[in-house]
């Protein structure tokens, strides 16, 4: 019981801290998330983003350009391109094998939330369209197919930068329809998680 109160104590004084300073800690958030010059008008960057898939691999360069239209807001604009293996085939057949190369333009938008001068987290989302072109590898010849697909993506991230023009971040997300979904599962019922790392230049 001693041990109990004593627990409850802590519990109490940690929580009359956190309130206390809640109030400062919003203030100084709102002021540095809300700061327009802190942020530049243009930025360029380049990604890679592996895709985990279940029944696959997926990765992809992304060149993306950013603009800002209101602080803390950019609209972005993006250009896609990779490629994916894919094991296909009913169980009890012949496991056939799949070639896939990925190209796809894109616009969408990114919120930024500034921690401080040099690190920024952001949310955002994009809309696609990819051209995928599959070629399969069976035996005697190959199969080839070409479709256009539109593609959903969300993601959060986090932007370090070194100096005043360069930056690097790291990216965590969904995507959807999964280019290779569960066997059994019809792709556009399955998103994709990913992770990314690039490079960011102020222009």
């Amino acid at each position: 019981m001693r041990w109990g109160r004593v627990g409850v104590i802590v519990v109490l004084v940690c929580a009359s801290a956190i309130l206390s300073q809640n109030r400062a800690f919003s203030e100084n958030l709102h002021k540095i998330s809300h700061s327009p010059a802190s942020r530049p008008s243009q930025l360029v960057s380049v990604a890679y983003h592996a895709v985990a898939t279940t029944n696959g691999s997926l990765g992809y360069i992304m060149e993306e350009y950013q603009r800002l239209v209101r602080p803390n807001l950019y609209v972005t604009g993006e250009l896609l391109f990779g490629q994916g293996r894919m094991n296909a085939g009913p169980e009890g057949e012949i496991q056939r094998e799949s070639k896939d190369s990925i190209v796809g333009l894109g616009v969408g938008f990114r919120r930024y939330i500034g921690l401080s001068h040099l690190v920024d987290l952001w949310c955002g989302g994009s809309v696609s369209v990819a051209r995928v072109a599959t070629t399969f590898q069976v035996p005697g010849e190959p199969e080839s197919a070409n479709e256009v697909s539109g593609l959903l993506k969300g993601s959060v991230g986090c932007r370090r930068f070194f100096g005043q023009s360069l930056a690097m971040e790291i990216v965590v997300g969904l995507a959807w329809p999964s280019l290779y979904p569960k066997p059994g599962m019809p792709d556009d019922l399955y998103a994709s998680p990913f992770f990314g790392l690039g490079l960011v230049l102020v222009l």
